[in-house]
């Protein structure tokens, strides 16, 4: 079953309805329902604008779940952080397991997700358990279950087994090419079968066979085709083999399996989205033009990328020089050297050589094809360094591939260090090095992408820098916003000609950022020229009209439901996919529609309530902005439209108004705190005479609002832990735990 991107979310939202009516004959409760609905339609929503890239559009990004509880849920969703990262989770995992019995998901990428979910539970527990740094976390140390014993007894009896498989005609009958890569695949085989399932040989399915095949052994192994083209007749015969010596019984079936999957296997093994990180290394070895079966030549190239931060790998042997080392060297001195080696080194020539060529490695390739260089390990690494020196000295400013691609990773790293701001400074001047690159034929984000080819995704880290550059502007400085137009206005003049996908993505970021700076004419324009460009696009109107819809950002400022609704609309008409997303949008906007009335009049009453008080007008100002935040709060994130509703909620919607929200997001300091929650509690001495709460109702929210010093405590708290997190000496992981300390405190 392949994956496509439109279709999972398509087919989510076509079956979504009936998932919440089988949860309703269940006997959940509705909130409890109402809990679910949000997490999954707010996960789907995020998964798909996060994930709308050229790779995983055709592949599910099982590691974006990471990211949504630790980013995306905690930056926007307060409504969550009174439930636990177990629960949260469960519901997800409840609702991927309902997926694949609807068969919108295969078996294969359903466990895959689940693996992952459960992985990421595992983190959890481990490091509330023993508060240990997250980075220093091991999920392995967990696997009680892995046993180095049966392990190593495995493996002999692999090694004895294959001694005697020589012995039978099911060897002799293999090719000589076949025998060669014999005892490499089946140890392989099963040292990773061990490893990853904790299955040894005589329990092994077809379910297990095939995601050795196409999953595991694509990734994890190194070789030319021929290794891969062995898989299926070396393993087709030691299963005969096995089921011959009654170890295994499933043959035929296993074998048929296989046979199934020769041309898939080396579709999975030729696409480099498979490899893991060594076999990415030598792989982008054998490109360069680096013998990988020569180890001298490999350890040299290793060596360089070392020096380029692509790989941590430490130079044992003391005499080899350093980078420092040839830096310190005149350029004279560096040129007179290479001579020694024999190369006939010539500064114009070389300074073309640099224009014409990307990579440090292409201008090693063709020295050695032009000259003769001896072998050696330390003068192969020497000319490497002086490549590097000698092409920042006489060519400034021309970067080639591997120090942009050593930056990129960088800057990834950063971000994963939640160092947004330092990440996004590196990242640009990544951009301004690759623009010095940008050739006048190149017209598509796809014609730059070939430059980089197998090494790093070109066109993902554009996507992903616009991300980050929103992110550095919203929680560190909006000057981001600023450099996210530059940026996006900058793809669009150099890469007229990319892929659909890639254009909508970057017009959308960019009048989006109009509309985050306030520049409405200027969003509505990029909104238009979109729209008229790609008119069946449907999220294009979908991303314009959230802008007044007061649903995107929560912009009240904006909210004009006349006219989003007219965008809408022209959506319903002109678009053709995600039609079911529009209407989800045009509900919550009919929603808000209806229940802003409900917030006007209650702030109406309480105004013309406190005319009737000797108050001066600056407290009489401020308390109706407190509530105002508070209504506001109560609407969109509990959908309060009446005052039953408002009833029903308030206890819940004081503690997490009171303990999370309002310190998170309106910046208060601890005079300002203390204001809001007598304010709070003012309106609710207010409220008690419109709504009849019960005795026990009245007791509870008494009680949440005479906790002044419970919630100044959070404030302390919360402005230590972003002052911890500001210097990396935290994690955003901090807060979640920060969260769910008072969901402990009200019960």
């Amino acid at each position: 079953m392949n994956f496509n991107l439109n279709d999972f979310i398509k087919n989510c939202n076509k079956t979504l309805p009936n998932y919440l009516h089988l949860l309703s004959n269940s006997g959940l409760s509705e909130a409890e329902i109402k809990l679910r609905k949000r997490l999954i339609v707010l996960f789907l929503r995020e998964y798909f604008i996060n994930n709308n890239t050229k790779y995983y559009r055709s592949q599910f990004n099982v590691n974006f779940f990471g990211r949504f509880f630790s980013e995306k849920l905690q930056k926007s969703n307060s409504e969550f952080f009174q439930f636990s990262f177990s629960k949260l989770q469960s519901i997800l995992k409840d609702y991927f397991d309902y997926l694949k019995t609807q068969r919108i998901l295969s078996r294969k990428l359903h466990q895959n997700i689940i693996r992952n979910l459960d992985a990421k539970q595992a983190v959890i527990n481990k490091k509330n358990e023993s508060n240990n740094d997250l980075n220093s976390y091991s999920f392995q140390e967990e696997r009680e279950d892995f046993s180095k014993e049966v392990f190593d007894k495995m493996l002999k009896k692999c090694d004895k087994w294959v001694e005697e498989f020589i012995q039978t005609d099911y060897f002799k009958n293999l090719t000589n090419e076949e025998k060669k890569y014999m005892d490499f695949i089946i140890s392989s085989f099963f040292q990773y079968l061990y490893i990853y399932f904790l299955k040894t040989p005589e329990q092994i399915d077809e379910e297990d066979l095939e995601e050795m095949c196409l999953f595991i052994l694509p990734r994890k192994i190194t070789a030319e085709d021929s290794y891969f083209k062995a898989i299926v007749p070396v393993l087709t015969g030691f299963f005969k083999f096995l089921e011959n010596k009654g170890i295994i019984h499933n043959a035929n079936e296993l074998n048929t399996k296989l046979n199934g999957m020769r041309e898939k296997i080396m579709e999975e093994v030729r696409n480099p989205n498979n490899w893991g990180i060594s076999k990415f290394l030598l792989n982008s070895a054998k490109a360069a033009g680096i013998n990988i079966y020569d180890e001298r030549e490999l350890n040299a190239y290793f060596n360089v990328l070392n020096e380029l931060n692509l790989v941590l790998q430490n130079i044992k042997d003391q005499e080899f020089l350093t980078i420092e080392d040839v830096e310190d060297l005149k350029t004279s001195e560096i040129i007179k050297k290479l001579r020694t080696f024999g190369i006939t080194f010539d500064r114009k020539q070389f300074i073309e050589d640099t224009r014409r060529m990307f990579s440090i490695f292409e201008i090693l390739k063709e020295w050695k094809d032009k000259n003769f260089i001896k072998d050696d390990l330390g003068n192969l690494y020497f000319i490497c360094l002086a490549i590097i020196v000698l092409w920042n000295r006489l060519s400034p400013g021309l970067a080639n591939r591997e120090q942009i691609i050593s930056q990129i990773i960088e800057g990834y790293g950063l971000i994963k260090d939640h160092e947004i701001v330092k990440g996004c400074k590196l990242w640009l001047q990544v951009w301004e090095l690759i623009k010095g690159r940008i050739q006048p034929e190149m017209s598509s984000i796809e014609d730059l992408e070939k430059l980089f080819s197998w090494t790093t995704s070109i066109y993902d880290w554009t996507l992903d820098l616009s991300v980050e550059l929103y992110n550095a502007g919203v929680e560190a400085n909006k000057a981001f916003f600023l450099k996210r137009i530059r940026f996006c206005k900058e793809i669009l003049k150099y890469f007229p000609k990319s892929d659909d996908s890639y254009l909508q993505n970057i017009m959308m970021d960019l009048a989006e950022t109009y509309f985050l700076l306030g520049l409405i004419d200027l969003g509505d324009k990029m909104y238009r020229i979109l729209v008229k460009k790609f008119p069946s696009f449907t999220f294009g109107y979908i991303r314009w009209g959230d802008q007044y819809a007061g649903i995107y950002n929560y912009n009240m400022e904006l909210f004009n439901p006349e006219k989003a609704l007219s965008i809408y609309k022209m959506g319903l008409k002109n678009g053709r996919e995600d039609i079911k997303i529009l209407k989800n949008h045009i509900e919550e906007l009919l929603f808000l529609k209806k229940a802003l009335p409900f917030k006007e009049k209650m702030l109406s009453d309480f105004k013309a309530f406190l005319s009737k008080k000797n108050l001066s007008q600056k407290n009489h100002e401020k308390k109706v902005k407190h509530v105002e935040f508070f209504l506001d709060f109560a609407l969109f994130i509990y959908d309060i439209d009446d005052l039953k509703s408002l009833a029903e909620y308030s206890p819940d919607i004081i503690l997490e108004f009171l303990a999370s929200w309002s310190i998170e997001y309106l910046n208060l300091s601890k005079t300002s705190q203390k204001e809001l929650i007598r304010n709070i509690k003012y309106y609710f001495m207010y409220l008690f005479n419109i709504i009849p709460f019960s005795d026990e109702e009245m007791e509870r929210i008494k009680k949440l609002l005479n906790a002044t010093e419970y919630y100044l405590k959070r404030l302390n708290e919360y402005k230590e832990l972003k002052e911890l997190i500001a210097t990396n000496k935290l994690k955003i992981d901090d807060l979640l735990k920060w969260r769910e300390l008072y969901t402990k405190w009200q019960d």
